[in-house]
């Protein structure tokens, strides 16, 4: 199994994760985004997840006369290696983000009651370059104006891959 797997499949740094993925935060307010875990956890799991070059520094600032750290997640799913193995691992990321934004929509869920809101797909489409192209500048058109929260509106995630398909030719 892949390492970056392996890692995140630990329940602690799963969390950590969850709540960096939304924005970056200090250890204090880890701490009070997952009042379950002990701080001593808390520390050395998000020291591993630095160590595995998941979650990075952000920034240090004074508090106290001690240096108090923000972490965030590391540029991996921002700016992943254009290598095999980071594109790899940053689709294991994703996938997993994914995973814990539709478990989280499925908490709220009734049993036996439609679910509105979620939609899983999977399409096909054959497309030159140019079209994956245009497609991808279409999407950032249509969904830039839907990235700020406006009055009226509450948060979706949308998860999409576009990943080249062997031919057959």
């Amino acid at each position: 199994m892949d390492e970056t797997v392996e890692l995140l499949l630990h329940p602690v740094r799963w969390q950590i994760v969850q709540q960096l993925a939304q924005s970056p935060l200090t250890p204090r307010q880890l701490g009070r985004l997952l009042p379950q875990v002990a701080q001593a956890t808390l520390y050395r799991q998000v020291q591993v997840l630095v160590s595995a070059d998941l979650v990075r520094v952000a920034g240090e600032e004074q508090v106290r006369g001690a240096v108090e750290k923000t972490y965030a997640l590391a540029p991996l799913l921002a700016s992943p290696q254009d290598t095999v193995e980071g594109r790899r691992r940053q689709a294991m990321l994703v996938f997993a983000l994914l995973q814990s934004d539709v478990d989280a929509g499925l908490s709220t869920a009734v049993a036996n009651e439609p679910l509105e809101g979620l939609t899983l797909t999977r399409t096909l489409l054959h497309m030159t370059d140019e079209e994956r192209v245009m497609v991808q500048d279409r999407l950032a058109e249509l969904f830039t104006p839907l990235l700020a929260p406006r009055p009226g509106t509450r948060p979706h995630v949308l998860g999409m891959v576009v990943a080249p398909q062997p031919t057959t030719d």
